[in-house]
């Protein structure tokens, strides 16, 4: 009987940005999700602050979370130096840039894009529940769906 050889490989290094393509539970997606709306009403942000991406996508068709983070915008307008603090202050681990700020809470990346422009999905954002709290979300939504990529 022959011996296996023992190979080790490198593994890529994970960035704060993404989990290499892999999905992540629902269970994290909520956690992360509700971590981010506590941040949000430290900062009195909690009417302000828009989900987005896949996570706004599974929000407004009322099904679990899935995908492979959370991302949320905040109108660059309301980033006043007190809530630059709050930010820096509850997650000093994070990833700033001037486009927006990335952490991670429990193994699921939260992309916090800071949105420069303004775009008319994002003036009357819409309401929508979900576990037990109100979200927004950009209204029209498949207005926003269909241009998410080149939103800044």
């Amino acid at each position: 009987m022959k011996k296996r050889k023992r190979t080790t490989q490198a593994k890529e290094p994970k960035s704060l940005n993404s989990t290499n393509g892999v999905e992540l539970e629902t269970e994290k997606l909520d956690a992360a999700l509700m971590d981010i709306w506590d941040l949000a009403s430290r900062c009195l942000l909690q009417k302000i602050f828009l989900i987005l991406g896949e996570t706004g996508l599974a929000i407004k068709e009322k099904r679990a979370l899935n995908g492979d983070g959370i991302d949320v915008g905040i109108p660059q307008r309301y980033l006043t130096k007190e809530v630059m603090s709050t930010l820096h202050t509850f997650h000093p681990e994070a990833e700033f840039t001037d486009k927006g700020m990335t952490y991670v809470h429990f193994e699921v990346p939260v992309r916090i894009k800071f949105i420069q422009n303004n775009y008319k999905f994002f003036q009357h954002p819409e309401a929508v529940f979900y576990a037990a709290e109100d979200f927004q979300i950009p209204n029209p939504f498949s207005n926003y769906y269909r241009s998410r990529f080149i939103v800044r």
